[in-house]
């Protein structure tokens, strides 16, 4: 429970949770052999439909996902990130399940007799 509403999360489906659970190892193992070209908010921002270069990149009032050390050395900016070759196909991979389960199933409902 929020302070100002209710978040209701569906249960995950056993068979398609085990089929994602199974491709994100997959994806976890690849990652072993070299670091995969993607990051986390900034792919939740191109599946969500929003401006995925101005969440790694930062903008005037909003600071990027590349202000995360590890992820500036390894790319500085959203160009290099593309450059890698995973984007965006791994951000859809990875993050995508994670972005339909937030979209189908997680509720958000006000919380009753709230502060007015």
């Amino acid at each position: 429970m929020a302070r100002d509403a209710v978040l209701s999360m569906a249960p995950l489906d056993p068979v398609e949770a085990a089929v994602t659970l199974h491709d994100l190892a997959a994806l976890w193992r690849k990652n072993l052999d070299r670091p995969l070209g993607v990051a986390c908010k900034t792919a939740l921002a191109l599946l969500q439909e929003g401006d995925a270069r101005a969440t790694y990149d930062g903008s005037y009032e909003m600071s990027g996902e590349v202000d995360e050390l590890c992820l500036a050395r390894l790319w500085p900016d959203f160009a290099a990130l593309i450059a890698a070759g995973d984007w965006p196909h791994v951000a859809r991979d990875l993050y995508g399940p994670l972005a339909d389960w937030i979209e189908a199933g997680v509720t958000v409902a006000p919380l009753d007799g709230g502060a007015e």
